[in-house]
Formats: structure tokens, C-alpha cells, sequence
């Protein structure tokens, strides 16, 4: 109601002041300006007169076009505003007119303004109303009022009267008298589309009225730089218009995450509108708790977990600090800037600074990052959150000189990774002492020589300082199909699955390798693998229960602060870290897993005696066939040569997805044994459907011997050396199978090509032999003793052309089945 009224009220005094502008017109002198002469508004050789209009009597009409070739001018020159200011009658500035001022005037009668009036000095002084856009049209009038210029107006400002009206307040003062006016967008119902516009990108807009600011339904009023100071109370008012988007931030303070700040102060009596941040003191937020919309700017001490957590759209330290405390985390839309010095930014252990876009941080951060707990001759794969940390100053107390030998014996222990090679390399005494962590890289460090002993072990707490990493981190140049040591570049998790989608092109590729906690100094008698493995089917870790320090190490799908790891370059040759990996997850410890509804998997353990070899996951999932998928399926790093692992292709993979779940599947596996001796396989845990009691049964075809690993663990003995055909997970005994009677058809065979190479999966049924035909008849390939549900053709040579594949059961059922090379 109130707003009603006060719509009615300023419609009837815009009427009001409008015929009182049209007084004034009938009873004027017009001057027109013709600008033949010069820019000077005070020459009379300018004006159609004969007269000369210097001294401004109140009669005359002064109206303003496009001048030829000179637009006036108004300067200060004789007319000091201590002195007294010229009084002119009405001024009127038409669609191509435009009239510059610095000086000081009084304008007695209406202004209508339907062209471009400048103050750029001195005061432009109306003692009626001043309509910007007063006659019916379509083309934009405009006022702009410059640093150093003052506009005032005695009764009304009205912006968008009867054509759209622009007042740009850049700098200088508008303002109004004490019962004066600003109306924005008000225009008659008859005249359509007069959009009227305030934006105030510096300096300031008075108004001493109460309700002396009125923005109708064609109103806006933008705030950048400047405010608006109002008299009394009217907050209320205010935020009607901000709800309403009525009053908006606009320009470089929209760009900065500035709101509209509306506060009254009862001691001045005023209130300020004005695009602002929020502040922290030490104890409060000065405009509320920011979120994605709104600058945070921090001056007092914060911590998050005695403050709570922080979205912001930009992110200020200028005095005090900012903890992020472990277990927290700041969300920040654009940049970090931190101008409190050392300490002002400070992230713990297990704490997260997530930024969205690829904005440029200012100002050194310091990063906590503790290891697992290590013995001194154990290793971590590390790569920095920030840029320019130095490797000897992250860990100075590693060994880090060179002992001079024939040849030269180095015992630096900081090393990078060599693809070529797939071993780590020491990097050069001294060059080390210099070198910086490069972004998105991973390097192997040992525990400082101060560490304990094995079995003894302690945790060591890594400090990165440096500028955040912040946005797209791409490593180019590398080789496709090679091992890389990368790392997460930023000052919070990333999560693995996504890194998996955006770097998993190619044969191979999306598969992640994470150094194991501690060193095995005995690898050469007890081999074990040193990675824990992780796709998108899920994770396998190192066996747990054996006692020692490494067990139970498990990726659970977000890579840590600091984590360096293993993958695998896509075909690109480009590995793609970007700001939408980052997650403000607190849980990457690699310790456990979760359960995933939509997977069913059986994780299995290959122990010899009481020491943990590897570990293997086979994973039913949506996505997944049984040939080689990328990204879920997780090729064995063939770093020990004791080894159970699952075939795909005739290759050894340490996670396989596989199709929806059948229990007449049957899944080949793979052993290797570096020395002869006792091994012993298990289950290590299950989810899914095997978690409701799904059997799982281990097949030994040397022996003939199947053992439900649901119920049991299987121990036998095996000679050194590879057997690819030794064991089989089914979920039925063969007795079952049997009574199925295994199809084994051309539907249950599929031939497919992966890398240029045929494959030929069988199904359930092991394949005794393959035969291939071109269409002449022509023997063109034979496999005998293939023993296996699934083969690759891997010395085919017959070009591109049309086969048939003779495939042979081992119980002899023979199956054609067509194909093109």
C-alpha cells in the first residue's frame, strides 16, 4: 500500500512539474544554438540572437542541437561559484544536441534534456525539474555527471520521462534540494519501452528527501564504485528495491563478488547504499556470512573450526589470519589474495581450499601435509599444492649428498620418474639443492635420515609454502602409452574417478598407481607389489593381516593433498588436471573403500606364507564387457614377479570389470611365482550381491580342487615360473556347470578388435583350439593348446578381408564363427 501510494505521488508530481516546465517555455526568448563561431556557450556569434545571452536573463530559452561544427561549451571562466553563478531560463537539449559544462549555473526554468548534457566542473544548478528524456522518442538521453561536476536538482530528476534515460554519475555529485526528487523508470503507461537507468560507477547521489528515491517498473539503478546517501531511515524502502533487483551491483563490483550493502546510521541520520564485501573483525561478518555471490575480505583472526567453513566469491587476508583447520574448507569462485604475509593463509593437514575458476592467486599460503606413518628408509611419492616449493627445503634432513666412487655412487634421495625406463631417478647433486617441485609432478622422498628405525615409525609433516595453485594444469609432451609420475596440483583433494574421465584415452590408460606406505628392503626374497591400484571399477590395496606396516593400504577414490602417483598418457600425450577435479572431501587417507551399490566385487589376496604378495579385484558393473575397458580396467604394474592376477587378451590385469553379473561366468586368472614354494589365496572382502552369500569358487585345474573362498582360504604349492591356465573363478561347482550345459554357439562367442589386434572371448567355455580361414578357404592361422575362454590373435597377418575362426571346445564342440580383420 505504502509503495502505491507513493507511486501516486510522484506520478501526480511529475505532472505537476511538467506543466509548470511548459509555463515557462511559453513565456521564453529562444536562443538556438548554432555553434558557427566557436564552443564557447557565452558568445553570442554561437546563438541565432543578435544579442548576446551572457547575461542569462530569466526570459530566455536557450535550446541546444547538433552545432556546426562546434557542441557549447559552458566554462568557469568569469563565473566563480563564491561569486555568484549566471541565471539562465530553460535549457533544452534536443536529440543531437550536446552541451558540455564545467562552470556554474543556475537554470530557473525546467531542464528537458533529450541529448547529452556533460558537468564535468562546477555546478549545473536547476531550480525547477530536469527531465532526461522529457520528449516522446525513441533515442537514449543521457547526463553524465564527471569528477569535479555537481547536478542538482531543485523539485525532480526524472530519468525516462517519455524516451529511455541514461544518468551516468562518474565521479561527480547528483543530488537533489531538501524536498527534490530522484524518479528512475517512471514514465506514463502511454509511452512504452522509455527504460530509465541510474548507474552510479563513482561518486555519489544525494538525496535529503524522505522516500526521495522512487524506481519505477522500467527503473534501474546499478552500483559500481560510488553509493547513495539517503536521509532518515529508509532501509526498508531499500530492500525492497535490491529483492526486487531494482538496485543491483554492476561493473568491476559485480566482478569482485560485491552485494549491496544497506545500512543506516542514526548518528549522521543517513542511509548508504553501496556495493561492498563482507569483512571478518576477529569476531563478525560486517555484511553477512559471504557465499559464491559475495568478497570475503578478512581482517581479524578466522579459523574454521571455530568460525566454520567459508564460500566466498573472492578471498582478501589484508591483517590477521585465515586457518583452515583439518576437517574444513573454503570454497572460493575466483582468486585467493593474501597480503597479511607469512601465516595469513594457513591450510592443515586433511583441510581443503577449493577455487572454481582459473584466477590468478596472489601471496604466499602454507600447506600442511602429513605422511603415513614411515620407518627412515621409507618412501613417499610427493608433488606440491603450491608453485616454487624447493624439494631440499620441503625435507632437508633427507640424504641429500653424493659419495665419489668409480664410478660415481650417488645416496641423494630425491628422485623423479623416468618413463623411458620405468625406474626413478636420483635427481643430480647438486642441481636438487635448487630445484623446485614442478606442478602436477610427483617425486619420490625419502624420510629424513633423523627418522626411526623399522620396526619403529613416525609421521612426517610436510610444509609446502608458496603462491596456491590454482586452474588448468596440463603436462604436454609426454608419450603415449608410457608410465608418468604426476601428482594433485592443488591445495585440495581431486577426485579420481573424475581425473580417470578426462585422462583415459588409449590402451591402458585410466588406471592410477599409489606408492605403498613402506619400503620392502627384501623384495628380492618376499616379492611384493609396491602399488596400490585404483580405477573407476574400484580399488585394490595391500593385503592386510600379515603384521607388517604396509598392510591394509587402500585407495579410496579421492587423491590427497600432496599425493603423487602413477598413471598411465593417453593417446593425447597430455595429462589434464583442472579445477573441476577438486573436491572439498576430507577422507583421503587411502585407507578404506566404500561400497557402491551398483558394483558387485570380490577382492582377493595372494600370500606367500605369512607374507603379502598382491592383492586382485574382479568387479560385475554397469559400463564394463569383457574385453579391455579404459578406466576400469587396471593392468598389473608388473613391478614384482610373484604375482595373481586376472587375463584379458592374454595380459594380466589387477582389476577387471566384467558385464551384469551371471553365475555361470567363469573369469580366467593368472599366477606367477618368482621361487617355488607355498601361496596361499583368499578372500580378502566382498560387496554387493557377493555380500548376500553369492559363492565364490576357486578352481585349481592342476589339482582339480575347488574351494568356496566365501567359506575358505586355498593354500597350495607351485614350481617358479608362469601359469596362466592353473586357476578359475567360477560361482557354481563344475558338477552345476555341467547341468547347465555351457551354450557354446556363435551368440556365445564374441570376436572383437582392441589395438589393431582380433580377440576371441568364449564365454564360460575354454577354447582347446583356433583355427582362421580366409573366404578361399585358406588355413591362414592356427592356435593349438589354447586352454583358455579367451585368446588375442596376435600374429594374424591377412590385411583387411573377411574371415571365418574355427573355434574348438575342450570338450570338442566346434563353433565358425565370421569376422572382419
Amino acid at each position: 500500500m505504502k509503495q502505491t501510494l507513493l507511486k501516486k505521488r510522484i506520478l501526480s508530481l511529475s505532472i505537476l512539474v511538467f506543466f509548470l516546465g511548459a509555463f515557462n517555455v511559453t513565456h521564453a526568448q529562444l536562443n538556438t544554438w548554432v555553434g558557427g563561431t566557436s564552443s564557447n556557450f557565452l558568445d553570442a556569434a554561437n546563438w541565432t540572437t543578435a544579442a548576446p545571452p551572457a547575461t542569462f536573463l530569466a526570459a530566455n530559452t536557450f535550446t541546444i542541437g547538433a552545432g556546426t561544427p562546434n557542441n557549447p561549451v559552458l566554462g568557469s571562466s568569469g563565473y566563480p561559484k563564491t561569486s555568484g553563478a549566471p541565471t539562465s531560463g530553460i535549457i533544452t537539449i534536443t536529440t543531437a544536441g550536446n552541451l558540455t559544462s564545467s562552470g556554474n549555473i543556475n537554470v530557473n526554468g525546467a531542464c528537458n534534456d533529450d541529448g547529452q548534457l556533460t558537468v564535468n566542473g562546477g555546478l549545473f544548478n536547476v531550480r525547477n525539474n530536469y527531465y532526461v528524456g522529457g520528449t516522446a522518442g525513441t533515442a537514449l538521453a543521457i547526463a553524465n555527471v564527471e569528477v569535479g561536476g555537481t547536478l542538482n536538482v531543485k523539485s525532480t530528476l526524472a530519468i525516462s520521462q517519455k524516451q529511455p534515460g541514461t544518468v551516468n554519475v562518474n565521479g561527480g555529485i547528483l543530488s537533489t534540494d531538501a524536498a527534490g526528487f530522484i524518479a528512475v523508470g517512471n514514465y506514463k503507461a502511454t509511452y512504452v519501452n522509455c527504460l530509465g537507468i541510474l548507474n552510479i560507477n563513482s561518486g555519489i547521489v544525494k538525496v535529503p528527501t524522505t522516500n526521495g528515491l522512487v524506481i519505477g517498473t522500467a527503473g534501474t539503478v546499478n552500483i559500481d564504485a560510488g553509493k547513495i546517501e539517503l536521509t532518515g531511515n529508509q532501509t526498508a524502502a531499500i530492500t525492497t528495491y535490491i529483492t526486487a533487483n531494482k538496485i543491483k551491483v554492476s561493473g568491476a563490483a559485480l566482478a569482485a563478488g560485491k552485494t549491496i550493502s544497506n545500512t543506516y546510521n542514526a548518528i549522521t541520520n543517513l542511509t548508504t547504499v553501496t556495493a561492498t564485501t563482507t569483512i571478518w573483525d576477529g569476531s563478525t561478518w560486517s555484511n553477512g556470512t559471504p557465499d559464491s555471490t559475495l568478497e570475503a575480505v578478512i581482517t581479524g583472526i578466522y579459523t574454521t573450526g571455530t568460525n566454520g567453513d567459508i564460500t566466498a566469491k573472492k578471498l582478501t587476508v589484508t591483517s590477521g589470519s585465515l586457518t583452515i583447520n583439518s576437517g574444513g574448507y573454503v570454497n572460493v569462485a575466483n582468486e585467493v589474495v593474501n597480503n597479511a604475509g607469512a601465516g595469513g593463509i594457513v591450510i592443515e593437514n586433511d583441510a581443503n581450499l577449493i577455487q572454481v575458476n582459473n584466477t590468478t592467486n596472489t601471496g604466499n599460503a602454507v600447506v600442511k601435509r602429513n605422511s603415513n606413518p614411515l620407518s627412515r628408509l621409507d618412501y613417499t611419492l610427493w608433488s606440491s599444492p603450491v608453485a616454487n616449493q624447493n624439494l631440499l627445503a620441503f625435507s632437508p634432513l633427507t640424504s641429500n649428498t653424493s659419495v665419489v666412487t668409480t664410478p660415481i655412487t650417488t645416496v641423494n634421495r630425491f628422485y623423479t620418474y623416468d618413463s623411458a625406463t620405468n625406474f626413478y631417478v636420483a635427481i643430480p647433486d647438486p642441481a636438487f639443492a635448487t630445484t623446485a617441485f614442478a606442478k602436477g609432478t610427483g617425486y619420490l622422498i625419502r624420510m629424513p635420515n633423523t627418522a626411526v628405525a623399522a620396526p619403529g615409525t613416525e609421521t612426517f609433516n610436510g610444509v609446502f609454502t608458496g603462491v596456491l595453485n590454482n586452474g588448468d594444469v596440463n603436462l604436454t609432451g609426454l608419450t603415449a602409452g608410457q608410465y608418468v609420475a604426476v601428482g594433485n596440483p592443488y591445495p585440495s583433494v581431486i577426485s579420481a574417478d573424475s581425473f580417470i574421465d578426462v585422462n583415459s584415452t588409449g590402451a591402458g590408460s585410466g588406471t592410477l598407481y599409489f606408492w605403498r606406505k613402506t619400503n620392502n628392503l627384501n623384495q628380492s626374497t618376499t616379492p611384493t607389489t609396491s602399488y596400490a591400484t585404483y580405477t573407476k571399477a574400484g580399488p585394490v590395496g595391500l593385503p592386510a593381516g600379515s603384521g607388517t606396516a604396509n598392510e591394509g593400504f587402500t585407495p579410496n577414490g579421492t587423491i590427497a593433498v600432496g599425493q603423487g602417483f602413477i598413471t598411465t598418457v593417453p593417446t593425447s600425450g597430455t595429462i589434464v588436471f583442472t579445477n573441476a577435479l577438486r573436491s572439498s572431501s576430507t577422507t583421503a587417507q587411502f585407507l578404506r573403500t566404500k561400497a557402491l551399490a551398483e558394483k558387485s566385487r570380490v577382492w582377493l589376496n595372494l600370500s606367500e606364507g605369512t607374507n603379502p604378495v598382491n592383492q586382485m579385484m574382479v568387479a560385475y558393473m554397469d559400463g564394463a564387457t569383457t574385453g579391455f575397458d579404459s578406466g576400469i580396467d587396471g593392468k598389473y604394474i608388473n613391478d614384482a614377479a610373484t604375482a595373481l592376477t586376472s587375463d584379458i587378451a592374454g595380459e594380466e590385469y589387477v582389476i577387471q570389470g566384467r558385464p551384469t553379473f551371471s553365475d555361470t561366468d567363469v573369469v580366467n586368472l593368472n599366477f606367477k611365482a618368482s621361487v617355488a614354494g607355498t601361496y596361499t589365496i583368499a578372500k580378502d572382502h566382498v560387496d554387493g550381491l557377493f555380500a548376500t552369500g553369492q559363492d565364490i569358487y576357486l578352481v585349481d585345474t592342476t589339482t582339480g580342487t575347488e574351494t568356496n573362498l566365501q567359506k575358505e582360504a586355498y593354500t597350495f604349492t607351485a614350481a617358479a615360473g608362469v601359469n596362466n591356465t592353473r586357476f578359475q573363478l567360477t560361482y557354481k561347482t563344475s558338477a552345476s556347470l555341467k547341468v547347465n550345459d555351457l551354450a557354446f554357439d556363435e551368440n556365445s562367442i564374441s570376436v572383437y578388435k582392441q589395438n589393431g589386434v582380433l580377440n576371441i572371448n568364449a564365454g564360460n567355455t575354454t577354447m582347446k583350439s583356433v583355427k582362421v580361414f580366409d573366404v578361399t578357404g585358406r588355413l591362414v592361422l592356427e592356435q593349438k593348446s589354447v586352454n583358455a575362454t579367451t585368446t588375442a590373435l596376435k600374429n594374424l597377418a591377412a590385411g583387411k578381408q573377411a574371415l571365418l575362426i574355427q573355434i574348438t571346445s575342450d570338450d570338442n564342440r566346434v563353433v565358425t564363427k565370421k569376422a572382419i580383420n
